[in-house]
Order: C-alpha cells, then structure tokens, then sequence
C-alpha cells in the first residue's frame, strides 16, 4: 500500500476528538518514520545476516 494511500485511510478515519493539527503532526511523523526506516530496513535484511 502506498504512503499516500495510507494517509488518506488515516485521514477518513480521524476520530472526532483530535484537533487537525494535531492530526496532521501526527501523519507527519508517521511518514517521515516510514520513508526512513523503510529504506534501512531493506538494505538490512541482505547485509545484516552474513555478520
């Protein structure tokens, strides 16, 4: 699934009680989480085990 996808899930299923800023902090951080450790972890799983 791709991130922008995943932002428009979470964006249509915000609850009522977070404020949007708030909100969009919070996808915010979740990306910026996604597009660096997804790249880490790609390049760890082949490097990683012949240690």
């Amino acid at each position: 699934m791709s991130l922008v996808t995943t932002a428009f899930l979470m964006q249509a299923n915000r609850p009522d009680t977070t404020s949007e800023p708030v909100y969009y902090k919070q996808i915010l951080t979740y990306s910026v989480n996604v597009v660096i450790a997804g790249p880490l972890l790609v390049w760890a799983a082949p490097i990683l085990p012949g240690w």
